[in-house]
């Protein structure tokens, strides 16, 4: 099963954090294949997706790139800064605080 799309929009950039923040740094289709192996495929993004994302964490100094020759391939490595370690923690703290409201609202613990 999969999630609604502007369910996962709201929240991919706290996904993406949180995978380099336990895993280090990665490529991006090494991130994207991590994340569907850790949702059991129910979320798998696509490039249209994930790079843009990427971008736009390492636009805003959350993520560092850099490209590397590997096995002669050049691929792009992203890894999480400080800046980014605080804003996946205030992303965290975030999801915590509206899951405890959903949760008063649906009745659930």
């Amino acid at each position: 099963m999969g999630f609604d799309s502007e369910l996962l929009k709201g929240n991919f950039i706290t996904l993406l954090l949180a995978v380099l923040s336990r895993h280090g740094e990665m490529y991006g289709y090494e991130i994207a294949q991590k994340l569907s192996d850790e949702t059991e495929g129910r979320i798998s993004p696509g490039q249209s997706t994930l790079y843009p994302a990427l971008h736009q964490l390492e636009a805003d100094g959350h993520v560092v790139a850099h490209w590397r020759e590997v096995g002669g391939r050049k691929r792009k490595y992203y890894a999480i800064t400080s800046s980014g370690k605080r804003e996946l923690a205030r992303r965290q703290e975030e999801w915590r605080q509206f899951q405890k409201t959903l949760n008063a609202v649906l009745g659930t613990a």
